[in-house]
């Protein structure tokens, strides 16, 4: 099955106020760094969800000025591009933003009373808040906005407290978008927090994490995967595994592998519009016949050459006919001699154009009759034409080596064919295995010379260490000739500066790729052989040629349980997810996964379980762990946060671990059903002992 690379959705319109306000009831406003979720506290859930980012762009078209917030924001490509979080990391920084959400939150909960709002707000806060951020909220509502009287409280705290009894002892674990926080909470509902812990990692961070880990998996693919929708990837295809390391060790085997991988189709980006396939046929077409032109046209140059070559060839036959020495050398040829050689050379070429075969004739030997004659009967002008007629010697004793030693190869090559029919004839059994045998050992040698390539092309390996010594030792044989020094009079020995004396660095590099290339061209003769005569031997044996994807765990990784089809042009735009479908949540149990240098979930639980109180308050905490926000929404996470929990406990240990009801909006719904009996700031209280005034209860900072 194929699934759809997704992003977060878009509203089609303008959010529209939900007109739920009512006059004195508290305003109950959950502040996130991700979304924003606003209501009345008679509400059993938020009246309006919205994305926690606002905008302000020039619209220089229309020139104006436009602002935005929430969910408005998705709505215009300009804005969601411009658009900012009043969150930098945990605390809300960015005021100006703070002030558009609430004033956006206002609009929708279709606030009425006139110049200020005559409503309580109940709003949350981050664990451990610095008191500049809760300061600067205080005289934001109350100043900017006139309301009578403002709550604070942690939405982690407000969480538990949603899905627990009063008082009741506990663990929450609580996950955001920018950290993970867990919390004891002692008999009577009161939170300990000076052992409550954080791990920073959170939604944000596991989206980044997804997209890193395609981008490696995938670094030419057609499209760049945004964080939205590796957001996605996750919430959609992410789970918990129950046994990480062993089914990570098992994950990419075949048998089962179509069930467990999930291939998303991004979409396919197509340039310019795309041709039917009558304009195929007839690109096609024009292509044969541009190639059939072009093979016209080779054809008559051709024949034009050989006509041109016969031509030349008559005039010099006619002119050899002759014999006059004078009219030869008026043609500008030496002697009739040099006038044979070349009318020689014309009708080979000739002959050769016209398709024949030509049966080279032996060179015969120039006449040199003054390289035997010692200098010293020879004056200068015939010293100098002695020298020439050496070069000619040399040059002819080498044309007839050269030709030597080819009829010898060829005879060579032709008795050792003869002889290897022989032996495929008279014996074919021992015949292939012999030259499988030989083929198996040529392969292993390349992938050897391959694997050493790759790893001297890392400096700091031990091959290339090893290749830099015997470099230095081979460089050090010359004697002290050839090393680069100072003399006894200090001054340079002059080493580098012919030519020769670097041959000793390239000089093994030179005789690994002639001996690479030898091994190929063998490997090439005997799979050639092997594919004609041994009906056993296939193009799937090929070395180099194709590789049996099944046997790949790189192809499985990177496209799953099917073949590659590179002209397909769908499978070019698909995400294969296989161990990332389990590698981003475990983070949350090994952090270091992803390079985050704390305990994971189980090993903080624990400890604060078994070490950090005593026994039977330990004991009462085990029996109320809840798990709440983003990261309970991953399937399995409640379940393996369980079974962990229980090996490392004592014996007879009572332990619940359980999700929060709605883990997106409990946090919210805690806040409405605290509003009922709330501990609240009023306006005087404020008025008379400053924005740093702060009241204690079961769910604050305090």
């Amino acid at each position: 099955m194929v699934y759809t690379l997704n992003d977060t959705p878009v509203p089609q319109e303008p959010a529209k106020p939900s007109n739920v306000w009512k006059e004195k009831v508290p305003i109950v406003i959950d502040m996130g760094s991700h979304e924003t979720r606003i209501g009345m506290a008679d509400q059993s859930k938020p009246a309006h969800v919205f994305t926690s980012r606002t905008a302000k762009y020039r619209d220089r078209k229309n020139n104006k000025n436009i602002t935005a917030a929430g969910n408005d924001v998705l709505l215009d490509p300009i804005a969601k591009q411009n658009s900012k979080s009043p969150y930098d990391g945990l605390f809300l920084v960015n005021w100006d933003s703070v002030e558009q959400l609430l004033d956006y939150s206002f609009h929708l909960l279709g606030v009425k009373s006139k110049g200020r709002v005559k409503n309580p707000i109940i709003i949350n806060e981050q664990f451990a808040v610095p008191k500049m951020p809760r300061r600067t909220l205080c005289e934001l509502l109350f100043e900017a906005y006139g309301v009578p009287a403002v709550g604070f409280g942690v939405d982690a705290l407000f969480a538990y407290h949603k899905n627990s009894k009063p008082s009741q002892a506990g663990v929450i674990v609580h996950g955001g978008a920018e950290a993970t926080f867990i919390v004891p909470i002692l008999p009577g509902g009161e939170p300990d927090l000076t052992n409550a812990k954080r791990i920073n990692w959170g939604g944000r961070h596991a989206a980044e994490f997804m997209q890193s880990l395609l981008a490696l998996k995938y670094p030419l693919f057609p499209t760049r995967v945004k964080v939205s929708e590796a957001e996605m990837l996750i919430k959609e295809h992410c789970y918990v595994s129950q046994d990480y390391q062993n089914e990570l060790e098992h994950y990419l085997d075949l048998d089962g592998l179509e069930g467990r991988e999930r291939i998303v189709q991004a979409p396919i980006v197509t340039l310019g519009n795309e041709k039917t396939e009558q304009e195929l046929e007839a690109i096609a077409e024009r292509r044969k016949e541009s190639g059939r032109r072009l093979q016209e046209r080779t054809a008559k140059i051709r024949a034009e050459k050989l006509a041109q070559q016969q031509r030349d060839l008559e005039i010099l036959e006619n002119l050899r006919e002759t014999e006059d020495e004078n009219e030869i050398r008026k043609n500008g040829f030496e002697s009739l001699k040099s006038l044979d050689c070349v009318i020689k050379k014309l009708q080979i070429a000739v002959a050769r154009a016209q398709g024949e075969e030509v049966d080279e004739e032996e060179e015969e030997p120039p006449v040199l009759p003054l390289v035997d004659v010692p200098d010293e009967q020879l004056d200068p002008e015939t010293l100098k034409e002695k020298r020439r007629q050496k070069l000619i010697k040399a040059s002819y004793d080498a044309r007839q080596k050269a030709k030597q030693e080819k009829r010898e190869a060829a005879a060579a090559a032709a008795e050792a064919i003869a002889k290897d029919d022989e032996w495929r004839t008279n014996n074919f059994d021992e015949w292939v295995a012999a030259k499988r045998h030989e083929l198996k050992i040529l392969q292993q040698a390349a992938r050897d010379r391959e694997k050493l390539r790759q790893e001297l092309s890392d400096r700091k390996s031990l091959a290339s260490q090893m290749r830099m010594k015997s470099i230095a030792e081979l460089a050090g044989e010359g004697g002290a000739r050839k090393r680069r020094k100072k003399n006894d009079d200090g001054e340079d020995d002059g080493f580098g500066a012919n030519d020769d004396d670097w041959q000793v660095y390239i000089r093994k590099e030179d005789g690994e790729d002639s001996d690479a290339e030898q091994e190929q061209e063998r490997i090439s003769e005997l799979q050639r052989v092997l594919l004609e005569h041994d009906p056993d031997f296939t193009t799937a044996d090929l070395f180099g040629e194709k590789i049996d994807w099944r046997h790949s765990i790189v192809h499985k990784f990177l496209y799953g349980a099917h073949e590659l089809d590179p002209e397909n042009h769908e499978q070019a735009y698909q995400l294969n997810l296989n161990i990332e479908r389990i590698r981003v949540p475990e983070v949350l149990f090994q952090p270091d996964i992803a390079g985050v240098d704390q305990a994971g979930v189980t090993e903080i639980v624990t400890a604060m379980l078994v070490s950090r109180y005593p026994k039977d308050v330990g004991e009462n905490m085990a029996k109320n762990v809840i798990v709440s926000g983003g990261l309970a929404n991953y399937r399995g996470f409640a379940e393996r946060l369980h079974s962990e929990l229980q090996r490392n406990l004592p014996s007879g240990t009572e332990l619940n671990v359980r999700k929060a009801e709605n883990p997106d909006v409990d946090a919210w719904c805690g806040m409405a059903s605290w509003a009922k009996e709330p501990v609240l700031i009023s306006k005087s209280e404020y008025q008379k002992h400053g924005a740093e005034y702060f009241k204690k209860h079961n769910c604050s900072n305090v």
